[in-house]
């Protein structure tokens, strides 16, 4: 038996135990981060799912030109069902609708996101789930499940930027760069709109301990440090 049918094999074991199960928060500037990320995993023979509104489906894999067709033909992709819901009253009018549909979003995936958790828990020997923490909410029934581990996925935030804006100022942890060079970094404040920052606080409440680690988008060159990633 050659290497390359040792591999294949391999990937078929892994394939058929260990699942891994995506899921973004439904802005584009999300969800194609999670879709590349779901290409990279599958091509370890891993079966990847990933889980979005049907309309984000669509227009995700639209978007997708940059990908091999191969390689997101092997992602299974899944329809999450939503309840249409009023707009929320606490919600000022003058905010744009798309920003009622964020926090819908946030708020009633959790039934659909629990419901295939059950059925692919049971047919899996192991569950890894990779999330965005906007979607802390809807996932935080996978700690019910004995043979799942989830991981956040970062995937508009560097690694420096998380650190300084969620991290140090909470713990207090030092920054492991000049001092100088740190008072030279522009303000953050004013890079999300009110609406971002209310879902956000909301959303962080249930990330809790049920996480088994952070996955960054971004790598040492943009970095500009190992302190961050390594």
């Amino acid at each position: 038996m050659d290497n390359t049918e040792n591999l294949a094999n391999l990937k078929k074991q892994l394939g058929d135990e260990v699942v891994v199960v995506m899921v973004p928060f439904q802005t584009q500037s999300h969800l194609d981060p999670f879709l590349q990320l779901a290409c990279l995993i599958s091509s370890y023979g891993l079966s990847v799912h990933y889980l979005s509104l049907p309309t984000y489906n669509h227009d995700t894999k639209t978007r997708a030109t940059a990908l091999n067709p191969s390689d997101l033909a092997n992602i299974h992709f899944h329809d999450l069902q939503m309840t249409p819901t009023p707009l929320d009253p606490d919600i000022p009018s003058e905010v744009p609708k798309h920003f009622h549909l964020f926090w819908n979003v946030t708020m009633h995936l959790r039934h659909s996101i629990t419901s295939f958790l059950r059925d692919i828990s049971s047919k899996s020997r192991r569950i890894v789930m990779i999330y965005d923490c906007l979607m802390s909410y809807n996932v935080q029934d996978i700690s019910s499940f004995d043979n799942a581990e989830s991981y956040i996925f970062n995937p508009v935030i560097s690694a420096f930027g998380m650190y300084c804006d969620h991290i140090f100022p909470h713990v207090g942890l030092p920054i492991p760069i000049e001092q100088q060079l740190l008072q030279k970094l522009p303000s953050s404040q004013g890079w999300y709109c009110d609406e971002i920052m209310r879902i956000s606080s909301f959303q962080v409440q249930y990330i809790g301990n049920s996480s088994a680690g952070d996955i960054h988008n971004t790598s040492k060159v943009m970095e500009g440090t190992n302190a961050f990633i390594d």
